[in-house]
């Protein structure tokens, strides 16, 4: 039986960990996020344009990976807002697609 790792957020788009290994995930997001900006900045004073430039780079990249974790291994996303009762695909996050 496949789990969903991220559910869909109860209000506008988009998504939520549901799972052990989409917190997993998304802590890795954040850590490989902020080692980037540590590691790119650590110890200079001036910032240069390239410099800046690679970090919106790097950090794009890593959201376009996220975002595509999230498709594969998430609820279909939607615009929802708040709970409907008729619908039961909302009734168990981590049931299978």
């Amino acid at each position: 039986m496949k789990r969903y790792w991220f559910k869909r957020k109860l209000f506008g788009w988009g998504w939520q960990p549901a799972t052990w290994e989409g917190w997993l995930v998304f802590l890795a997001y954040i850590v490989i996020a902020l080692g980037n900006l540590f590691f790119r900045y650590a110890g200079s004073v001036s910032e240069d344009e390239q410099s800046i430039y690679r970090f919106l780079f790097d950090t794009i990249i890593l959201t376009i990976i996220l975002i595509l974790i999230t498709v594969r291994t998430g609820e279909k996303p939607r615009w929802q807002w708040g709970k409907r009762i008729e619908d039961p695909e909302d009734s168990d996050p981590t049931a299978p697609r």
